[in-house]
């Protein structure tokens, strides 16, 4: 809030504002970053492990290992939605990502 905007509450609400400040939440922003990092960083890996694998045992070209990658992606991530499994990777960290599925988050970040 700007310092003219604060001029022009009331006391009241001036008061309030410094409770609010020290009730607020303290978020750990370095450790949601790190988390952020290492989940970011295994969904490139686990994407770059299922793109390779369509290259070499399917004779698929970089460019072509794309598409199957994506829907073998889209495909886990329904799975894990459909048991639960994605909810409890939320509350680590996964929702740092601002897709709605991390799987196609992560392979979008990776390429």
């Amino acid at each position: 809030m700007s310092n003219n905007q604060k001029k022009q509450l009331t006391p009241v609400q001036q008061e309030y504002q410094k409770l609010q400040k020290q009730r607020e939440i303290k978020r750990p922003v370095v450790k949601n970053c790190i988390k952020a990092f290492l989940t970011g960083g295994l969904i490139c890996l686990i994407g770059q492990l299922i793109s390779d694998f369509y290259i070499y045992y399917f004779d698929f070209t970089e460019q072509t290992a794309g598409n199957p990658t994506v829907g073998t992606l889209i495909f886990i991530t329904m799975l894990l939605t459909g048991f639960g499994v994605y909810d409890r990777m939320a509350q680590f960290g996964w929702n740092s990502c601002t897709c709605n599925r991390f799987w196609q988050c992560g392979y979008i970040a990776c390429h």
